[in-house]
């Protein structure tokens, strides 16, 4: 039976339409989104400030789709060890090969942004910052053609932080995840930017 694994929007329980109305005037403190709010009021009705704050929140949390099996499966198959095995996989395709691994932390830093458009044109960017480290031990990989198809997990324990610019929106301390016993793959492509038109 396929599970779902622990996405990051769960980990940093963020939900734009909850947002306490401080952290919308931090998240607005900062320069760029101070400069672009100046703009669109200049190019367009003030009034639509906040329908595009709205929108770009909503794209903020759209960042968070990812699960935890996306960041491991994107950093393992950097790492020459673990890309060998699959490489070497490829030359008997029906075999199946399960892969230990010792414990182990991987750091990933994402830098998703969302492009300002008025008319077709930009007119600037809004940049977030996905920083997280994940702590693993008892993980085992099954390798199936040179993919990895299955992850047997073991426990892991995950710390990050969620910036917009300058600005830093959420904060985790090192806390354990609960992941499912075996996740399933689906090799989704991990979004890099977006736009938001008006």
């Amino acid at each position: 039976m396929e599970s779902s694994p622990t996405k990051l929007i769960d980990f940093f329980s963020f939900d734009c339409e909850k947002m306490a109305e401080g952290d919308i005037v931090k998240f607005e403190s900062n320069v760029n989104l101070s400069d672009l709010k100046d703009l669109l009021s200049e190019k367009m009705d003030r009034k639509k400030w906040p329908v595009a704050l709205k929108e770009l929140l909503k794209k903020a949390e759209g960042f968070l789709q990812d699960d935890f099996a996306d960041i491991m499966t994107s950093a393992w198959e950097k790492y020459q060890s673990i890309s060998e095995h699959l490489e070497n996989s490829k030359n008997t395709p029906d075999e199946t090969f399960l892969l230990p691994l010792a414990e182990h932390e991987i750091h990933s830093v994402q830098n998703p942004f969302v492009e300002i458009l008025i008319n077709e044109n930009s007119v600037g960017r809004v940049t977030f910052n996905i920083d997280i480290s994940i702590l693993l031990k008892g993980i085992i990989l099954k390798i199936i053609n040179g993919e990895i198809r299955e992850i047997e997990t073991g426990s892991c324990e995950a710390q990050g932080t969620f910036s917009c610019e300058d600005i830093q929106l959420l904060e985790k301390k090192l806390e354990p995840v609960k992941l499912p016993g075996t996740i399933i793959l689906k090799h989704p492509d991990l979004p890099t930017h977006t736009e938001l038109q008006q």
